[in-house]
C-alpha cells in the first residue's frame, strides 16, 4: 500500500474507523467498479490517535491545491464521475428494506462534496481522505475546506419531485378507469347494432343432358364373287425355247488385305517452365517481400508514438468547436464550476462518453500490431506529460502481446510533448540500413514548447530511410510538417471507420504484402 499522509485526531473519534472502512468497501465492491472503490483512502489508526491514510495506487501523492490547472481539471472530471456513481448507489441502497442506517449515512457523506484538503492525486488518480464526516470535521486543514466542483447533484429535491409526479400519474390513471367503466359515453358502454349480412344461397346450375342420337342402320356388305381358278387342262399349251446352260462364273479376283496405318507418335511434352528468379532483396524492396523471401537484417520496423494527453478523453465524433467549449468550461476553476447549469453538465457527460478517441485509437493500433509479419521489430513511445515522453523501448516479435497490453492500459493524462516523443522514437529506429516507419497517432499539436518540425527535419538528414506517417484525429493539421519533412503521409480522421482505415494505411510499409503468412 502507498502511504499518502499522516494526521492526528482525537482518539475517541477514530475508534472503529478501520472496521467502518472495511464494511463500507464490502458494500461498494459488489455494486460499483474497482476504480470507484479505490477512491477512498484506507485508514490505519495508531494508539495515539494519529491516522495514516494509504492507497493502492502507485505514484507520488500530490495535494489538489498544488496541482497545475490542467492536471487539476482532469482530476476534477474523474472525481465527478466516481462520486456520482456513489451517490446513485446510496439512493438504491436506501430503497432496500434491510439497509443499515449507519452505512447509508456513511454512503451519503462519502458521496457529498469533499473539502479541498481531502483530495490528493496519486499517479493521476483521485484519492479522498476524511471520507467520514466525523473525521472531516476535525481535519487540521479545515480552514481550507472550501467545496470544489459539486460533483454529486443532491437527490433529495429530485426524489420529492418524483414522488409528486408518481402520485399525479396514479390519480390520472384512477380517473381514467372510472370514466372507462362507468361513463355512458366511453367506448366500453356504447351498444353497436349487429350488421345483418344477407345470406346468398348458392344457385344450382342445371346442365341439360345430351339427347341420344338415333341409331344408324347397319350396312352389311355383299359377299364377293368367287374367283375362277383354271384347271391345268384348261391352260393353253405354249412352245418354250430351250434354256441355255449357264456360263461358268469367273474366279474371284483376290483382294489384297488393307495396310494398317502406323501408330500415331505422341507429341513431345511441353518444356517445363523455368523457375522465376526473384530479384535479390534490397533496403527499398524488402518491404514488398514476405519474411521467407528476405533476410532478417533488411526486414522493416515500426515504432508507435501514441498521444495519451487529456484531449484524448473526448468522444471520437466530437467536433473541434465542441472540444474547445468543453475545455474552456472545465478550465474556469472550482468556484465557477459550482454554478454550471444542468444542461452544461449533461453536455460535458455527452462529450466525454464512449467511444472516446483514446479507446478507438488503442483498438485500431492493437489490431495493426497483431497483423505485423513475424520478422518486423516494434517499439512504443507514450506522449502524455510535459515532463517528457515515456520511451517504453523495443519489443521482439515474441513480445508483441506485452506491447499491446501496455498500449491498452494507457489513460488520458496531461500535456502533449510531440517533439520529445518523435525524438525518442528516432532513437529506437534504424532508418539507415533498413526502412523504418514511425506511426504517430495524435489529436493535436505540441503543447509543451517543443518544435516537432525541426526534430523531424533533423531525423530526415540523419536517417534517409525513415518515414513518419501521421494519423491526425480531429483534422487539426498540426503535425503535417512532420510527415512532409520525412516523405511520409498524414491521414485526417474524425470517425471510427476513418481511424481504422488511416492507421492501416499509415502502417502499410511494415504490414507487407497481404499474401504473406503472418
Amino acid at each position: 500500500m502507498n502511504r499518502i499522509v499522516q494526521r492526528r485526531f482525537d482518539f475517541t473519534s477514530v475508534q472503529g474507523l478501520e472496521t467502518l472502512h472495511d464494511s463500507f468497501l464490502r458494500i461498494l465492491g459488489a455494486s460499483v467498479p474497482p476504480s470507484v472503490v479505490a477512491l477512498y483512502a484506507a485508514p490505519r489508526v495508531s494508539t495515539d490517535g494519529s491516522v495514516q491514510w494509504h492507497t493502492s495506487f502507485a505514484g507520488q501523492p500530490i495535494p489538489y491545491a498544488e496541482l497545475p490547472e490542467a492536471a487539476a481539471m482532469h482530476l476534477r472530471i474523474a472525481l465527478f464521475e466516481r462520486l456520482r456513481a456513489i451517490g446513485k448507489f446510496a439512493e438504491s441502497y436506501a430503497a432496500q428494506p434491510t439497509h443499515d442506517p449507519s452505512l447509508l449515512s456513511l454512503l451519503r457523506d462519502a458521496s457529498a462534496d469533499p473539502p479541498i484538503d481531502a483530495i490528493y492525486s496519486v499517479g493521476g488518480q483521485p484519492v479522498l481522505l476524511y471520507w467520514n464526516r466525523a473525521i472531516a470535521a476535525e481535519s487540521p486543514r479545515k480552514i481550507l475546506a472550501a467545496p470544489i466542483v459539486p460533483l454529486v447533484v443532491s437527490t433529495t429535491a429530485s426524489s420529492q419531485l418524483w414522488k409528486w409526479l408518481l402520485g399525479a400519474l396514479l390519480l390520472m390513471l384512477f380517473l381514467f378507469l372510472l370514466w372507462w367503466f362507468w361513463c355512458p359515453r366511453s367506448p366500453l358502454n356504447k351498444v353497436e347494432l349487429p350488421i345483418q349480412v344477407p345470406v346468398v344461397e348458392p344457385v344450382a346450375v342445371v346442365t341439360p343432358e345430351p339427347k341420344p342420337e338415333p341409331p344408324q342402320p347397319v350396312v352389311v356388305p355383299e359377299p364377293p364373287e368367287p374367283i375362277h381358278v383354271p384347271k391345268p387342262a384348261d391352260l393353253p399349251v405354249v412352245d418354250r425355247e430351250p434354256v441355255p446352260e449357264p456360263e461358268p462364273m469367273p474366279e474371284p479376283i483376290p483382294v489384297p488385305e488393307p495396310v494398317k496405318p502406323p501408330k500415331p507418335v505422341p507429341p513431345a511434352p511441353p518444356p517445363k517452365p523455368k523457375p522465376v528468379v526473384k530479384p535479390p532483396a534490397t533496403i527499398t524492396t524488402a518491404k514488398n517481400l514476405c519474411p521467407e523471401d528476405r533476410p532478417a537484417a533488411l526486414a522493416p520496423e515500426m515504432v508507435v508514438v501514441f498521444d495519451s494527453s487529456g484531449s484524448m478523453m473526448v468522444n471520437i465524433n466530437a467536433s473541434r468547436q465542441e472540444e474547445q467549449w468543453l475545455f474552456s468550461t472545465l478550465n474556469r476553476g472550482p468556484l465557477a464550476m459550482q454554478f454550471l447549469s444542468g444542461q452544461d453538465r449533461q453536455k460535458i457527460e455527452y462529450l466525454t462518453r464512449q467511444p472516446t478517441r483514446m479507446v478507438t485509437a488503442q483498438q485500431a493500433t492493437a489490431d495493426v500490431l497483431q497483423r505485423l509479419p513475424s520478422d518486423v521489430g516494434t517499439g512504443l513511445v507514450v506522449v502524455d506529460a510535459c515532463s517528457g515522453a515515456r520511451n517504453m523501448g523495443r519489443y521482439a516479435p515474441s513480445q508483441r502481446g506485452q506491447m499491446i497490453n501496455q498500449l491498452r492500459a494507457l489513460r488520458p493524462h496531461q500535456g502533449t510533448p510531440l517533439a520529445d516523443g518523435i525524438s525518442e522514437a528516432g532513437r529506437l529506429v534504424d532508418g539507415v540500413n533498413k526502412e523504418s516507419t514511425i506511426l504517430l497517432v495524435s489529436d493535436g499539436g505540441e503543447s509543451c514548447g517543443g518544435d516537432p518540425c525541426a526534430v523531424a527535419r533533423n531525423l530526415a538528414r540523419q536517417k534517409p530511410h525513415l518515414k513518419i506517417n501521421v494519423v491526425d484525429i480531429g483534422g487539426t493539421g498540426a503535425a503535417a510538417c512532420v510527415a512532409e519533412a520525412t516523405g511520409g503521409k498524414m491521414y485526417s480522421v474524425s470517425s471510427i471507420t476513418e481511424l481504422n482505415a488511416g492507421i492501416n494505411r499509415a502502417a502499410q510499409d511494415a504490414l507487407g504484402p497481404s499474401t504473406c503468412k503472418k
